[in-house]
């Protein structure tokens, strides 16, 4: 049971630190598209 408790957890984690990224990503580019007008 507390393993798969540690797994879910670590799922949840990963997908959680994905989206972060991903967001982290798309937020960076939106960024240098407005400052150097690159879009």
């Amino acid at each position: 049971m507390l393993v798969r408790v540690a797994l879910f957890f670590t799922v949840v984690m990963g997908l959680a630190g994905a989206t972060a990224a991903l967001g982290l990503v798309v937020t960076e580019n939106t960024t240098q598209c407005q400052s150097y007008k690159a879009c």
